[in-house]
């Protein structure tokens, strides 16, 4: 009888257990690692709580190991004590509790260091067959389990222990015995746990031996985190063989795993046991029937474990669930049947995983699974073969049997699966999502344009932004990463139209002002007046009323893009009127026209002429102007079109006297001269710029001289004539000394250019010499005739300094250099000689080398040459004259 509501259609999963060199082969196994060389492996567990495994080999050898880093730890000497027992099976539940069991009633725990025997005082009656954890009491809390959904037991850590008188639940926390119940009542009997991991539960279920013949049926119960299925193996007859070494179920569907929910279909489990005579399969509806379907693999084989692992379980799609068979010819494997139940399983020459497994007997078989603690991502990529020469870890490979090609596995939420591309109003968003039936993980890089997405790694993403979005799906244990299929985002851009209004929009009284905004058959409009939406959907309002106006515009459903507020007002114009500051105006007169209103920035002044606007004057309140005409003036707003204008004023001038002045010189106007002015006109009154009011003035001094005339009408006209004077000579001869004992005479010489010199009244040549102390007058006249004078005073001195007035550098070894006595022993003595252009030829600092008469490295010419010389730190000053001769 079946836990099972209904009966369904069989559905037999047929799978081909081969060689690895034979069938259709869908996986690769690889050696990992060979650990616990030479010894003889009974059992090896994981205890799925944390990265251990605890391995039972011979002899009651006891070892833990890392299954991260293979680390091995030797447990043998902690149970030495219990040498008189031998032990059978072992169970961990972490890395630091374990359990043994024995070929007695006790089961050994070792927790923390500690050992304690369980066994008859605590409850347990028959001999120890088989120990293991349970985990669907633990992790599966909502689960339909033997006790129910109020059992005290869930959520708990339970070991569950197959005797052969009963199967009992020990509690590890509490360290409590519970009897293991069934929905069934039946008489106690040899018991068997075959499977306790994560996601598998497989025990006898002996309980149901009243309904079916124990001699040749086998009642077992397969657990599940959904239900309980009981079913029958058939042993004891041809061609099944005896014993039942090893019993294992396939669901034929992982979502139970990834979600937590088992779906209830009996055609999907199929049964599988080992014999010594190989490898059976029925389904689990019908199997009671001892001439139900089956097959039969690995023929006079001894069978001594069968497991299955699974692979791309995140992949709905491409999952792959193999079998996996312990014989005591070596290990075997099958091509994946997961999803496949049409195919007939045939049987292949023996075949060998590896070389260092060969063909010897594996005893035991445990799945390692490196994600069991999240059962979303489950990831089973290796196994754990125990063998009569130690312990081999291989792994799965799928990479050479996976088509990593994009797949359809993303899609728009809330939209067609076959839709791929999208477009997006502005500022709205829309969200891609993974589709969970074809991809279950959760390692996910989502990309946009071919770049990843920083942060982006859930089952769905919001996006925002136009671009080519798809996703990289990662296999949480196996090396292989899936691109999916594209979607498109575009834009609906924003609508691009055109309101130049400015802020505040003034408009004529008793006027409307139309507003306009850029028209387009795709947009849609709506208007505001003082916030408030109105009923006008066009591309332009009239506006009759002040307020704030704004338009709003859409191009897609639910995006609306505003415009700026206008502040419409509507404004009085002034009426200008023009005022001239006096009646009549002669020729040449500023009439000053001026307007009754000020300037404000809401309207333009534009003043016209005959009708023509006169740019100069815009804005201003008054004009000045000498043309005749009509004046107007238009008052304009800035912000509208409106205007007024003013009445027109007629401007005319008088013709102005005429006058000229005449200008009197009876000699040359040397600066300091007198000039006589004569005003010539008919009539009227004169006035001069001086200040006199006779017709003849006479001035002295260079300047502008204005005569203003007034005649009899009252205009009034003037002239001015500019009176410039010859300006007297500039010239300079500068003081000197004589010293009269040497009888040395002293030449003064004028500046050239000028075309008279009078020397005291009497010489008139450019030069003049003198003997003694004296001063001297020079008067000179230049070519406009106009004359200066100037005294020059030759004072006595006889200086400690002796200048020779000439040298003679003709290299005849006599004056051959200007030497200059009094000055050899003074540093602050400087020379200056000048020709007569005044170009300096020799200049020196201190005078120990007398000069020869070069200049640049050649010979001057014969001539006079002028010198500058000042010494005792300037406190002293002398010049004159040297010449060269040769």
């Amino acid at each position: 009888m079946f836990r099972q509501i209904g009966w369904l259609v069989v559905y037999l999963l047929l799978c081909t257990i081969c060689k690895k060199a034979y069938c259709q082969q869908d996986v690769d196994f690889h050696l990992s690692a060979h650990l616990l060389t030479g010894k003889k492996i009974i059992k090896v567990k994981r205890d799925y709580y944390d990265p251990y495994l605890w391995v039972l080999a011979q002899n009651n050898q006891v070892y833990r190991i890392n299954s991260l880093s293979l680390a091995i730890d030797d447990y043998t000497a902690t149970f030495a004590a219990q040498v008189s027992l031998q032990f059978t099976d072992i169970a961990g539940l972490s890395q630091d509790t374990v359990f043994i069991g024995t070929n007695s009633s006790n089961i050994i725990e070792y927790k923390k260091g500690i050992i304690k025997t369980i066994g008859s005082p605590d409850g347990i009656s028959g001999m120890i067959n088989q120990v293991g954890i349970d985990h669907l009491y633990n992790e599966q809390p909502n689960c339909f389990c033997d006790e129910g959904d109020n059992s005290p037991l869930l959520g708990r850590k339970l070991l569950i222990i197959a005797t052969t008188a009963n199967m009992y639940y020990y509690d590890c926390v509490n360290e409590a015995i519970s009897l293991f119940t069934t929905l069934y009542v039946g008489l106690p009997m040899d018991n068997r746990l075959f499977e306790t991991t994560y996601r598998t539960e497989a025990y006898s279920n002996l309980a149901l031996r009243g309904i079916y013949d124990p001699n040749y049926q086998y009642a077992v119960t397969s657990r599940t985190s959904f239900t309980i299925w009981d079913g029958v193996l058939t042993y004891n007859t041809p061609p099944y063989g005896a014993p039942i070494n090893t019993f294992y179920y396939i669901t034929g569907n992982i979502t139970s795993v990834n979600s937590g929910i088992e779906y209830d279909n009996s055609q999907y489990l199929n049964q599988l046991w080992g014999t010594d005579n190989g490898l059976f399969e029925n389904t689990f509806f019908g199997s009671n029937d001892t001439s139900s379907v089956h097959t039969h693999y690995l023929s006079s084989i001894k069978v001594n474990k069968v497991t299955s692992i699974y692979g791309l379980a995140v992949f709905p799609a491409l999952t792959k669930e193999h079998l996996l068979a312990g014989t005591d010819n070596g290990l075997y494997f099958s091509s994946s049947g997961y999803h496949n139940y049409n195919g007939v399983l045939d049987v292949h020459n023996t075949f060998t995983f590896d070389a260092d497994i060969g063909n010897q007997p594996v005893n035991d078989i445990c799945v390692d699974a490196a994600s069991y603690l999240h059962a979303a991502a489950i990831c089973e990529n290796a196994a754990w073969i125990a063998t009569n020469n130690g312990l081999y870890l291989i792994k799965s490979d799928y990479s050479s049997y996976i088509n990593t090609a994009s797949i359809k596995a993303i899609s728009f939420k809330n939209e067609p699966d076959t839709l791929s591309t999208l477009n997006l109003c502005s500022l709205s968003s829309t969200t891609a999502k993974i589709n969970l039936g074809v991809y279950s993980g959760a390692n996910i890089d989502w990309y946009r344009n071919g770049t990843a997405l920083p942060g982006e790694n859930s089952d769905t993403l919001n996006i925002r932004a136009v671009g080519d979005y798809y996703a990289i799906l990662h296999d949480p244990c196996e090396n292989i990463n899936i691109t999916t299929n594209h979607l498109k985002v575009n834009l609906i851009s924003d609508p691009v139209f055109t309101f130049n209004y400015p802020d505040k929009l003034p408009v004529c009284d008793s006027t409307s002002v139309k507003l306009n905004v850029t028209y387009s058959p795709s947009y849609h409009y709506r208007w505001y007046h003082n916030d408030t939406l109105n009923s006008d959907t066009t591309s332009f309002l009239i506006v009759a009323q002040p307020g704030k106006y704004k338009v709003e515009v859409s191009a897609c459903s639910n995006s609306w893009v505003p415009s700026k507020e206008v502040q419409v007002s509507f404004n009085h114009i002034p009426t200008p009127a023009i005022k001239p500051d006096k009646l009549a105006y002669c020729l040449g007169d500023q009439a000053t026209l001026s307007v009754n209103i000020p300037v404000d920035p809401s309207y333009n002044i534009t003043w016209l002429r005959d009708g023509n606007p006169v740019d100069s004057y815009n804005n201003l309140t008054a004009i000045t102007t000498s043309i005749p005409g009509t004046y107007t003036v238009l008052i304009s707003s800035t912000a509208t079109g409106c205007s007024q204008t003013s009445l027109p004023v007629q401007i005319g001038f008088i013709p102005t006297p005429a006058i000229n002045i005449l200008k009197n010189v009876n000699t040359t106007l040397c600066q300091g001269k007198g000039v006589s002015l004569q005003a010539i006109y008919k009539n009227g009154t004169v006035r001069w710029s001086t200040g006199e009011t006779t017709d003849q003035i006479t001035v002295s001094t260079a300047g502008i001289y204005k005569v203003t005339l007034t005649s009899t009408a009252g205009c009034i006209a003037d002239t001015s004539i500019t009176i410039s004077f010859l300006p007297l000579p500039v010239f300079n001869v500068n003081d000197t000394t004589i010293c009269p004992y040497k009888h040395q005479p002293v030449t003064l010489t004028a500046p050239a250019g000028f075309s008279n010199y009078l020397w005291n009244n009497q010489q008139t040549a450019q030069t003049f010499t003198v003997t003694t102390p004296q001063t001297v007058s020079l008067t000179v006249t230049d070519a406009n005739g106009c004359q200066a004078s100037l005294q020059i005073h030759v004072i006595e001195q006889c200086p400690e300094v002796e200048i020779p007035n000439a040298f003679t550098p003709n290299g005849d070894g006599i004056n051959d250099t200007w030497v200059i006595d009094g000055v050899n022993t003074d540093p602050t003595v400087t020379v200056k000689v000048f020709n007569r252009y005044g170009t300096l030829i020799y200049k020196s600092n201190g005078y120990k080398t007398p000069w020869n008469g070069e200049y640049n490295g050649g010979k001057l010419p014969a001539g006079v040459y002028y010198y500058i010389l000042k010494a005792k730190d300037g406190k002293q000053t002398f010049s004159g004259s040297v010449t060269i001769l040769y």
